[in-house]
């Protein structure tokens, strides 16, 4: 793939797609999806939307929010996570640990 910023091999990540869900007595009563991609005009899936979806009393919603995002600069927030964590990759302790290990995960300037 060939986006505006270089060039994407085959084999390497395009993209990642995060569900964080809200749990009550084990059951998902809110979830967010949020899919981060680059190329998202040769690679479809999974899609990038802006729909937002509630289901609840007394009836269901559905809205869209268009411009939240260009799709072509997607790329640059896929990578803030991972840049984003190192400090507290790199202060933390030895040995493996699981992202609720490290302190909260602030934005570098």
């Amino acid at each position: 793939m060939h986006p505006t910023f270089g060039t994407v091999k085959k084999g390497t990540i395009y993209g990642h797609k995060f569900t964080m869900s809200g749990m009550v007595k084990g059951e998902a009563k809110v979830s967010l999806i949020y899919v981060h991609k680059i190329c998202d005009d040769v690679v479809k899936t999974p899609a990038i939307d802006n729909e937002i979806h509630i289901e609840g009393m007394p009836k269901s919603l559905d809205i869209s929010i268009n411009g939240m995002m260009p799709l072509d600069e997607s790329y640059v927030t896929s990578a803030a996570p991972s840049v984003n964590v190192i400090p507290m990759v790199v202060d933390g302790p030895s040995g493996f640990l699981q992202a609720l290990d490290l302190k909260v995960v602030t934005p570098l300037h």
